[in-house]
């Protein structure tokens, strides 16, 4: 693969452009966003599912 001119062609251009991205300031700004937000005491609490009957009754 790496003797082929397009392959090393489009993973030089695919390089400079995860260079140029910048995801740490990205990943930044995610968070601080996430963070501006968050109001203290009101995640989403798990709701507890209801417990099933036996599909086959147990008798004994």
């Amino acid at each position: 693969m790496s003797t082929n001119p397009d392959y090393r062609k489009n993973a030089a251009t695919l390089s400079e452009h995860l260079i140029a991205e910048d995801g740490t300031a990205k990943a930044i700004k995610v968070i601080e966003r996430v963070m501006a937000n968050f109001v203290p005491g009101t995640s989403k609490k798990k709701k507890r599912r209801a417990k099933r009957k036996p599909l086959l009754s147990q008798t004994g």
